[in-house]
C-alpha cells in the first residue's frame, strides 16, 4: 500500500523574497512495510524535503499525497495521525522525564485537556516495550546517552499511532553498536506495517536495511529505486 507519493514535486526555501529551488520534479512512493532511505550530500536539501512532505514548510510546485489526499487537505491535528516527525534536535524541556516525553505522542488523540485515556496508556506501554526502554522511564532527558534518546523518540513517534514515521539522520552521531541497534529497531517496525522514511549519510547501513533508496545531488534529477540499482 502506498503510505504517501510525490508527483513533480519543487522544494526549497525563500531568500529576499526568491524562492531558491533546492531539488525539482522528484518524483517518489514510500510503501508500508518499508523502509525507504533517503541520501544525498550535505545542503542538498534532505531535511528541506523532509520537512516539506510533513508540511512544516511551503514547497514550490507540485504535490505531496498521504494515503491518496493531498497535504494541503489535511489540518494539522489530522497530518498528526498520519504522519510522525523524528528530527534530530533535543527538546529544550530536558527536565522532562522519558515517560512524560513518550506520552507527548498522545496529543493527537487526547482531548483538549491533555487527559490521556486507557487507550493511550496503553499505547504508550506498547511503544516502551517495542523499543526497550522501560528502564528508563523515570530517567530524565538531560540523563539520555544519544542512543538512548534516539530510541526515546522513536517510543514518542510510535506512541502517535501512525501509519509512517519519518526520521532526520537517527543514526548520525550514534557509535556502531547503536547504529546497528536503531536501525535493526526501525527495520522491526517496517515488518510490523509502518511506512519508515530515513534520511542518512550512512552508505552502508542504508544499503543493508533499506528497501529502496531515493538521491540527491546537486545540479542532478533525484533518483529513486531499490539499493541494488543505485549502488
Amino acid at each position: 500500500m502506498i503510505a504517501l507519493a510525490t508527483k513533480s514535486l519543487s522544494i526549497g526555501y525563500k531568500v529576499g523574497g526568491q524562492f531558491k529551488t533546492l531539488q525539482s520534479n522528484v518524483n517518489f512512493k514510500l510503501s508500508n512495510g518499508q523502509i525507504t532511505v533517503l541520501m544525498g550530500q550535505n545542503g542538498v536539501g534532505k531535511t528541506t524535503f523532509l520537512k516539506s512532505i510533513c508540511g512544516l514548510i511551503p514547497i514550490q510546485h507540485g504535490e505531496i499525497l498521504i494515503k491518496n489526499k493531498d497535504l494541503k487537505n489535511y489540518s494539522k491535528q489530522l497530518l498528526a495521525k498520519e504522519l510522525g516527525l523524528v528530527l534530530t534536535e533535543r527538546p529544550s524541556a530536558s527536565n522532562m522525564t522519558v515517560l512524560e516525553l513518550v506520552a507527548a505522542g498522545r496529543y493527537p488523540h487526547s482531548n483538549w485537556l491533555g487527559v490521556l485515556s486507557e487507550e493511550d496508556g496503553a499505547s504508550i506501554e506498547r511503544a516502551i516495550q517495542s523499543t526497550n526502554i522501560d528502564y528508563l522511564v523515570d530517567n530524565k532527558l538531560y540523563q539520555l546517552s544519544d542512543g538512548q534518546f534516539q530510541k526515546v523518540m522513536i517510543a514518542r513517534a510510535l506512541a502517535q499511532e501512525t501509519d509512517i514515521i519519518i526520521l532526520d539522520e537517527p543514526v548520525a552521531h550514534l557509535d556502531l553498536f547503536n547504529r546497528l541497534e536503531v536501525m535493526s529497531l526501525l527495520k522491526q517496525i517496517a515488518k510490523n506495517g509502518k511506512a519508515v522514511f530515513i534520511s542518512s549519510h550512512d552508505l552502508n547501513l542504508s544499503t543493508q536495511y533499506a528497501d529502496s533508496v531515493m538521491l540527491f545531488n546537486f545540479n542532478a534529477s533525484s533518483q529513486f529505486g531499490t539499493p541494488e540499482d543505485l549502488i
